[in-house]
């Protein structure tokens, strides 16, 4: 394969893309998940009122989750970006 400037400066554009739009999702995807998780933990366990307690709870823990899941892929995906670069040949 020969080294095409254009094509890996779109490829470098379309991961950028990728890892921006990746964050909020995997931060509402977390949040949703441990707030579900713990929501009906707390109602298996207790009750209601308990429930929704440990969902809100679960909610802010699992957006820190999401953010530091969503921080690891952006910095995997910025990896991706220099390494392509840095396949450019000497002239």
């Amino acid at each position: 394969m020969l080294y095409d400037a254009e094509r890996t400066r779109d490829v470098v554009h379309r991961l950028v893309l990728l890892g921006n739009r990746i964050q909020v999702v995997t931060i509402v995807i977390n949040a949703i998940q441990y707030g579900a998780l713990l929501g009906i933990l707390g109602v298996l366990v207790a009750n209601v009122t308990v429930g929704v307690i440990l969902a809100v709870v679960g909610g802010v823990a699992g957006a820190f989750i999401g953010f530091f899941v969503a921080s690891a892929l952006s910095t995997i995906l910025e990896w991706m970006a220099q390494l392509l670069i840095s396949q450019q040949p000497r002239q």
